[in-house]
């Protein structure tokens, strides 16, 4: 997941359902350096806060065509401005926080689930392997990395790398079609990297509890 994706998906994340406070704060935050760096900073801060609105009006406009947190440019094309997708809503702490299982064990684990786990993980409506990878990505960013090993960075490394090689548009039928999540054999290949990678962190394979976001149906969005 690109940087890009990365900030798309949080930004989206704050707007839906109900638009953060935060939204309107950040862009008043350069402005208010204008008295401490000089009376030329208010022309940048000012373009910063018009691109600011711009891009939050242009994620909301997303969200709403194709119920998705963090959609592209390959959602937007399979969905056609319908409407018709899920769009799954990042909460606050979920339950593995309570079942005692951080954010990057649930996803790697949920990662080494044999195709039928995997698929009772979500809710039908949702795109299932795309959750997984998303879920993995949001909780790599999120986690830190200092405590970690060699061995541990390389095996997270591995699982990220093989995950990142199926990025892009035209890998989209990967991600999204279950059956591709069934047969596909670079899907056995996430699933064996990702045992490694919970080997290397001594974690015990097991079916982690399903992921904290709450899901809600694009016709719920919608109204």
């Amino acid at each position: 997941m690109s940087l890009y994706h990365a900030l798309c998906r949080r930004v989206d994340g704050m707007l839906a359902p109900t638009p953060s406070r935060m939204m309107a704060v950040i862009p008043v935050i350069p402005l208010l350096a204008t008295p401490l760096i000089g009376a030329w900073w208010w022309i940048p801060s000012l373009i910063f806060a018009v691109a600011w609105l711009i891009f939050l009006l242009w994620r909301a406009s997303v969200i709403a065509k194709t119920g998705l947190i963090g959609a592209d440019a390959a959602d937007l094309e399979r969905i056609g401005g319908t409407g018709t997708a899920p769009r799954p809503v990042p909460p606050p702490p979920g339950p593995e926080a309570s079942a005692g299982m951080d954010p990057l064990q649930r996803a790697v684990l949920a990662l080494a689930q044999p195709a039928d786990v995997q698929l009772s993980l979500f809710p039908d409506f949702v795109c299932k392997g795309d959750e997984l990878a998303l879920d993995f990505e949001d909780a790599l960013l999120a986690s830190p990395d200092a405590a970690r090993t060699d061995a541990q960075r390389a095996a997270l490394g591995a699982l990220d790398g093989l995950i990142t090689s199926m990025s892009g548009e035209r890998n989209s039928d990967f991600w999204l079609d279950e059956g591709m999540l069934r047969s596909h054999p670079i899907w056995e290949e996430i699933r064996a990297s990702a045992r490694a990678c919970a080997a290397a962190f001594g974690w015990e394979m097991r079916i982690p509890p399903p992921s904290g976001a709450t899901y809600i149906p694009a016709g719920a969005w919608n109204g």
